[in-house]
């Protein structure tokens, strides 16, 4: 998969780009005439690391839509659910003299799984009863008011191999799910009226719907959807005193539609998680670190003790890269965010870009590294700003790139696991 949509910090990835590159960093010390430098490296340098939850992220006009219910043995239950408009295909709409629905369809295009798609699912549609406003922008927390009595639902596989009819010829797999007729009549009875007039007061008349599904008790899994394919729609058979016909509902661009995660306050999480995540004693932090998608966990990072490299002089930093490392075996059965992004707080805790990430992602890095399974950051500019005094240090955090589209996690090593821990690789001269 190719499109990316992330959280509103992150959505700005890709506008930095044109920025002039100064890759002579420390050249105000470099350059001192008469000077002796000493060439030192280091990754011993403290760190002080916890993860915490995301408050939410963007979820709203998202190039994939997330649906299913997961559990993990370490971050426990995920369940992702979609709120979205139908819309009218045409205004005016009248079915005709006597019209009766014989079926209503929802479709949804598979863009592509997380987890086992072999488990059985069941996925629940509702109507939404509240307004939604396209040029809102809504968070993955977000929940709308629902009727509680569904208008369908599926259970079974989430099947991403095998083609299905979709009007009358072989299509890409999908998602089918039957809606209960008396939906669709309930549409036909207002065949000619105003309700059908055109989409303002179709949206007045059929607010949404919700789709969602039931929480994982087994292992489950998340599919990701296309909403704006072609077989995403609702699909109206009916027939009048005359013929036999269909009628689209459209989910497309003019629509409002967005994600929702719940993570069900990590209660069904690993005792080790908890104690770090729900209870916050950060101690935990040392050995083991959490990054999740789907609105879910970041991981907050600051070197405490960095000034003691200046204590006998001024240094340039030559290269400051910091290197994360998945925790072995937890890669094999859940596959680990492919990249990371890497950003510096203000004093406020708002998010920033650290100065490295003009420099372009080639250089910058975050990526994950299949052969060492592992993320790197080149973060020179940022140690040699808080080491002149230039900034300030409030910490860093790294969160999931791809946060509200995909679903994947990662577990790491802290900066004291006997493992590939945490580190910060520092190779800088000695100005005397």
């Amino acid at each position: 998969m190719n499109k990316l949509a992330v959280f509103s910090l992150l959505l700005l990835l890709t506008i930095a780009l044109g920025c002039k590159k100064d890759l002579n960093i420390g050249e105000d010390i470099i350059n001192l005439q008469d000077q002796k430098l000493n060439v030192v490296f280091t990754d011993t340098v403290s760190i002080v690391a916890y993860s915490l939850p995301v408050d939410s992220v963007t979820a709203s006009k998202l190039s994939y839509n997330i649906l299913g219910s997961q559990y993990d043995p370490v971050f426990g239950t995920t369940t992702a659910s979609i709120y979205t408009q139908i819309r009218l295909s045409e205004n005016n709409v009248d079915f005709g003299t006597s019209a009766v629905c014989d079926s209503i369809i929802l479709t949804l295009d598979y863009a592509g799984f997380y987890g086992d798609s072999n488990q059985m699912q069941t996925v629940r549609v509702f109507e939404v009863t509240e307004d939604m406003f396209y040029d809102t922008t809504y968070y993955s927390n977000k929940t709308l008011q629902t009727d509680p009595i569904e208008l369908g639902n599926y259970t079974g596989a989430f099947n991403l191999t095998d083609s299905l009819l979709f009007d009358g010829s072989l299509a890409e797999p999908h998602l089918v799910i039957k809606l209960n007729n008396s939906f669709g009549d309930k549409i036909i009875s207002k065949s000619g009226s105003s309700e059908l007039a055109d989409n303002d007061a179709f949206l007045q008349f059929i607010k949404g719907i919700h789709i969602t599904a039931d929480k994982a008790t087994n292992k489950g899994g998340l599919a990701y959807l296309d909403l704006m394919s072609s077989l995403s729609v609702i699909t109206l058979y009916y027939h009048n005193d005359t013929d036999t016909l269909n009628y689209k509902f459209s989910i497309n661009e003019s629509c409002s539609y967005f994600s929702n995660f719940n993570h069900y306050d990590y209660v069904d999480a690993s005792p080790e998680f908890k104690n770090q995540v729900v209870l916050k004693d950060s101690s935990f932090g040392n050995q083991t670190l959490y990054v999740q998608s789907m609105g879910g966990i970041k991981t907050k990072l600051y070197f405490p003790h960095l000034k003691q490299l200046i204590a006998d002089g001024s240094i340039a930093i030559q290269n400051a890269e910091l290197v994360i490392t998945a925790k072995s075996g937890t890669t094999d059965e859940y596959t680990p965010i492919y990249g990371l992004a890497a950003v510096k707080l203000d004093s406020t805790g708002i998010q920033q870009f650290i100065n490295d990430y003009y420099e372009g992602s080639a250089y910058f890095g975050g990526d994950y590294n299949e052969t060492y399974k592992s993320y790197s950051f080149n973060i020179n500019r940022y140690i040699q700003s808080l080491l002149l005094g230039k900034e300030n240090q409030y910490g860093l955090e790294l969160i999931a790139k791809g946060s509200s589209i995909y679903g994947n996690r990662l577990i790491f090593a802290g900066p004291k696991s006997t493992e590939q821990r945490l580190k910060l690789r520092l190779t800088y001269t000695k100005v005397k």
